[in-house]
């Protein structure tokens, strides 16, 4: 879902990287977010683990936090039945 979204346009893939140098894997971005949001990993740590820049993990965490509360928020969560 995240190499679809536009919101992930710099890290995504699907993109023609001709005029650009390859950056970090989408999946591995994705792994530290979850680790950042679920486990409370600091960037200082997620940063050593995978070798991806501080501001890189950094931009994508707030990316990742801004479509989930819009895109993913809109599709998954729904009031309950009364």
């Amino acid at each position: 879902m995240c190499g679809q979204s536009s919101f992930f346009d710099q890290w995504s893939r699907h993109r023609e990287r001709k005029k650009f140098k390859k950056g970090a894997p989408l999946e591995l971005l994705i792994l530290c977010v979850l680790r950042y949001l679920g486990r409370g990993w600091v960037i200082d740590d997620l940063e050593e683990a995978t070798y991806i820049s501080y501001e890189t993990i950094r931009k994508f965490i707030y990316t990742f936090i801004d479509w989930g509360s819009t895109e993913l928020y809109d599709q998954f969560v729904v009031a309950p039945i009364t």
